[in-house]
């Protein structure tokens, strides 16, 4: 039996073509196909200019460019399905990888119109849909309406898609993607006019930059390339995220982000890189292939090193950012505490103000009338009889007037405890000053918080109170590590009222306490109703003040 070498590798062109065609299923993908054209193949020092109409009406969109314009040769190149590019084949790089550029019109409409100049010579070609379904899977006639007419035009091409079935032609989604994409071409300064709009790259305001070197098995795998990761200023969009990857000057293959970009202030990271070896012959699979998804093939051995890589530098970019976020906003609560805690301790000054001047009022009134004892301090037969008078809170009395003190300026902080030395006074009903009195030790017999209370914010642990008094420096201190506070911090966050109202609770509860602390060691033999029935009232008395903070 004899052997004849009768099959061979064939293809159906128009289902080939058809196949192709699925690839560019959007009008902006499409487009951008035939516009990175016009941006590469441009004549040696002609800036690019790219002017796209869309005609929603008619359902058809124009590419036009002032490019190198097709010849013969050139157009019977542009129509060969997986034609290997001409520029590659030189040796210069750029795109066009697959020779699947020609059927993008078809992804989206039913007939594609090339109209082209070279050197002074015009061509015009139409190829329709109903021709391609029509055949029989050999050549497909390309149908010449111009054929090598001489003109006086400069070079360039002009492509329009007809028949475009898509329900709507988005011109904002083309913009969008032009735009991303621009910024593998800012060397060449392109202009591409989207019906009125020119697109430019606006590349986000960047707050931050970081540059990685490959080291080690990477360094080997990538070559000498540089990762440049910018943190924006403001978070990005999902298409605006991640690292551009080239393979040379305005051959852009893929974003990759490795999901970080998805994580926490993942979403202000982008950048790029430019790694030749993507497309290094040495290898028997490629890198990426010709769907255009802009993804990169793990199973690729510089792709995975790739991949890796930016996976590992992303995240330590956006480790950091988290870290500083978390810095700013710790400090941002840190003084949200502060001036909560202030307001807090401006009320109980003003509360406890009001309060021991009624109580002076009253003293004064007695003392006036008869020698009634002072609930609060006062003329006293016992053995806590004071021997003098200084500076304080509780009596009205006089203080001698000196220059210094008349002139003496406002302390920083008037909820910080004083630390000058007691001001000898004299006890006087209807003195001007307010004294406290002092026993034969020189102490003060009931000690007062001096310079007004104060509030603070402290972490003193889990078993520890929700607050605490200390007298001596009339400072109330909120536990942050308690529960309860924990809780209302971690879940509605020191801002929310719901915080705010439980501060001052706590607060107030432990200042109602104070003061009914206070009166009981004036008096010893005060009831227990009494202690309580004051505490109630101081209670519900700050609690109708404060509601004023929740306005």
């Amino acid at each position: 039996m004899t052997i004849t070498n009768s099959i061979v590798v064939s293809t159906h062109v128009g289902r080939d073509l058809l196949q192709s065609a699925n690839i560019f299923k959007t009008a902006d993908v499409a487009v951008w196909e035939y516009i990175v054209n016009s941006l590469q193949y441009v004549d040696a020092g002609t800036a690019p200019l790219v002017d796209v109409s869309i005609d929603n009406r008619r359902k058809t969109i124009t590419i036009s460019d002032n490019g190198q314009g097709m010849d013969e040769i050139r157009l019977n190149h542009f129509f060969t399905m997986h034609g290997e590019n001409i520029e590659r084949k030189q040796g210069s790089g750029g795109r066009g990888k697959y020779g699947t550029g020609k059927s993008a019109a078809f992804g989206i409409g039913r007939k594609i119109i090339v109209d082209t100049v070279r050197d002074g010579i015009r061509n015009r070609v139409e190829l329709s849909k109903d021709d391609i379904e029509s055949s029989d899977g050999s050549e497909i006639p390309v149908k010449r309406t111009v054929a090598g007419e001489r003109t006086n035009d400069d070079n360039g091409t002009s492509i329009v898609i007809e028949g475009i079935f898509l329900q709507k032609i988005d011109a904002q989604k083309i913009i969008k993607k032009v735009e991303r994409h621009l910024q593998s071409y800012r060397s060449i300064n392109p202009q591409v006019l989207i019906g009125d709009h020119l697109c430019t790259y606006r590349e986000p305001k960047v707050q931050d930059e970081f540059i990685f070197f490959p080291e080690g098995g990477l360094a080997s795998a990538l070559g000498e390339v540089e990762l440049v990761v910018r943190v924006a200023m403001s978070p990005l969009e999902a298409d605006e995220r991640g690292i551009a990857v080239h393979c040379g000057p305005g051959n852009l293959v893929a974003v990759e982000d490795s999901g970080v970009c998805g994580k926490e202030m993942g979403e202000y990271l982008f950048g790029e890189i430019n790694v030749p070896r993507l497309e290094s012959d040495e290898y028997e699979m490629d890198a990426f292939d010709a769907s255009r998804d802009m993804k990169l093939r793990p199973e690729h051995p510089v792709a995975v090193c790739l991949i890796a890589f930016i996976g590992t530098k992303l995240e330590e970019a956006r480790k950091l950012l988290v870290k500083k976020k978390r810095e700013a906003s710790q400090e941002q609560a840190n003084q949200e505490l502060k001036n909560q805690a202030d307001k807090i301790a401006d009320l109980l000054n003003d509360d406890f103000k009001a309060v021991n001047d009624k109580l002076m009022k009253i003293r004064s009134t007695r003392r006036t009338s008869g020698s009634m004892q002072s609930d609060f301090g006062g003329e006293s037969g016992s053995d806590e009889e004071p021997e003098g008078w200084v500076k304080g809170i509780d009596e009205r009395g006089d203080l001698p007037q000196s220059d210094s003190e008349s002139s003496e300026e406002p302390q920083d902080n008037p909820h910080e405890p004083s630390e000058e030395p007691p001001i000898a006074g004299e006890q006087n009903g209807g003195g001007e000053a307010s004294v406290d009195p002092v026993s034969a030790g020189g102490e003060s017999r009931k000690r007062r918080p001096r310079g007004g209370f104060s509030v603070e914010y402290d972490h003193m642990g889990e078993q520890e109170d929700r607050a605490k008094y200390i007298a001596d420096r009339g400072l109330f201190m909120i536990n942050l590590d308690h529960p309860a506070v924990k809780s209302a911090n971690k879940t509605l966050g020191v801002s929310d009222i719901g915080f705010i109202r439980l501060s001052h609770e706590i607060v107030f509860s432990e200042y109602a306490l104070a003061l009914a602390n206070m009166a009981a060691v004036d008096d010893p033999d005060i009831p227990a109703d009494d202690v309580i029935y004051d505490a109630r009232e101081t209670l519900n008395r700050i609690a109708a003040k404060s509601a004023i903070l929740y306005q």
